[in-house]
């Protein structure tokens, strides 16, 4: 049986609440929730969260030339106080660049694989993303 992890390079997973109807005489029962409730600048819950740090197995940008340095640092990742999961995209310093593979960018790519998985079900995320040039948010 195929079973499907959630992965996150942008923000947070959760499912419908219990006792809600998607669809006429079908009962949704929460599985799975996270609220991001914490402070400002606090690290994400890693009992459920994995981070894919680096730029990919193979070092392409996990198949897709990305151009960022993915991190587990509260710089890119962290709760915002306010209930939500914040990621970063930072811009570099050319000094620096040497410590994430000569990349100019950082940000975080988050995922709950063999913490959670579901195969069947309906998915839901509230999510505020970013739009700009070379900005690909993602949620899968």
């Amino acid at each position: 049986m195929k079973r499907c992890a959630v992965v996150l390079t942008v923000l947070a997973f959760g499912c419908a609440e219990e006792g809600t109807t998607a669809l006429p005489g079908i009962e949704l029962i929460q599985v799975f929730g996270q609220e991001f409730d914490g402070s400002d600048g606090q690290a994400i819950d890693t009992s459920i969260w994995n981070f894919d740090v680096g730029t990919g197995p193979n070092g392409d940008g996990w198949g897709n030339n990305e151009l960022q340095y993915y991190t587990d640092s509260t710089d890119n990742i962290s709760l915002d106080g306010d209930g939500n999961l914040r990621i970063r995209a930072l811009d570099i310093p050319a000094a620096e660049r040497v410590d994430f593979e000569g990349r100019r960018y950082s940000s975080a790519r988050i995922t709950t694989l063999d913490k959670f998985e579901q195969e069947y079900g309906r998915f839901e995320a509230r999510m505020k993303m970013t739009s700009g040039r070379g900005l690909w948010p993602a949620f899968w």
